[in-house]
């Protein structure tokens, strides 16, 4: 049993080995042969952020068009008298562990909510048609797609579930994902709208007249078995009130002044075997003649019926 445990333990790593060999491949051959000029999509103007950052001893915060959480994480690498074509090599191979890394987690939180096999399409379909493409780029968009996911999850347990913790984390990730960038605002919009539909509608909701409360749904009684032959117990003893009552129960006479307030409230099951059909109910002992002398007889099953009570009747007197 373990060796076939350790068997598939070791078959996922192999896998998971495999694909982060493949992953990391195809993402350096992106940013060796595809992103080669510092000067696409405001690459050039981070590198310089990152200069000024560490040249300051981290005190330059930048001019709010960029914002300072991933040149920061940048310049916790860099060199000082770097050219800026080891700068723009280095900080792409800075992102690209970084976003082996966002992947782990991003993992992880899929396994919170899904099975295995889910959690493993979701991170190959994230890494392999997302990440992958930008992990060669000297940005912070991958920082930024992160920790704007954990926002909405956060947002999302929130608005289900609102406690005081949830909501200090909430404010602690919206405060770092807007400090990574700025484009996480109409979703602070959003949120705070549905927060603000969802507060009102609670607050109506307490005001509005309470509505009828629905009656109670009862427990089943209990089962009651009678071991007696089926022929003895009539059909009409059901369905007819006027008929005799089942063994075991009140006589017909004593609840004639009651009445019940649901119905029916016996579903009467006649259990028998095909043996038991076939003998004689006016005798449950088999008879001893012609048996082989020393072997004892088997004796033959009782047919029984079994009685079971529907929803629990509280019995009130009907008016004289």
């Amino acid at each position: 049993m373990w060796q076939n445990h350790l068997v598939r333990r070791l078959a996922l790593i192999g896998l998971v080995l495999l694909l982060g060999a493949l992953y990391l491949f195809g993402a350096v051959r992106q940013l060796e042969y595809v992103n080669t000029d510092m000067g696409d999509h405001d690459q050039s103007a981070y590198m310089k952020f990152v200069k000024q950052v560490a040249e300051s001893g981290f005190t330059y915060t930048g001019d709010r068009n960029r914002m300072p959480i991933y040149p920061a994480l940048q310049a916790l690498f860099y060199r000082p008298g770097a050219s800026d074509e080891a700068l723009f090599r280095q900080g792409k191979y800075v992102n690209l562990i970084l976003s082996l890394l966002l992947l782990t987690g991003l993992a992880l939180i899929f396994r919170h909510f899904f099975t295995p096999l889910h959690t493993l399409n979701l991170t190959l379909i994230t890494g392999f048609t997302v990440f992958i493409f930008r992990a060669g780029w000297f940005q912070a968009e991958l920082l930024f797609y992160f920790l704007n996911f954990c926002l909405f999850l956060l947002f999302w347990r929130l608005l289900q579930r609102p406690s005081p913790w949830l909501a200090l984390l909430a404010g602690l990730t919206a405060a770092l994902t807007h400090l990574t960038k700025a484009s996480v605002l109409p979703g602070l919009v959003i949120f705070a709208a549905c927060a603000a539909v969802q507060a009102a509608w609670l607050f109506l909701r307490r005001r509005s007249p309470a509505a009828p409360r629905r009656r109670p749904i009862r427990r089943p009684c209990r089962h009651w078995r009678i071991r007696h032959p089926p022929s003895a117990v009539p059909q009409s003893a059901i369905r007819n009130p006027a008929a005799p009552s089942l063994p075991g129960f009140p006589s017909q006479s004593s609840c004639s002044s009651w009445a019940f307030s649901c119905s029916p409230c016996l579903l009467i099951s006649t259990r028998a075997s095909a043996s038991s059909a076939s003998t004689s109910t006016t005798s449950t002992r088999p008879s001893t003649s012609g048996m082989t002398p020393g072997v004892r007889p088997s004796r033959v099953r009782e047919p029984t019926v079994t009685v079971r009570a529907g929803p629990i009747c509280l019995p009130t007197r009907s008016p004289a």
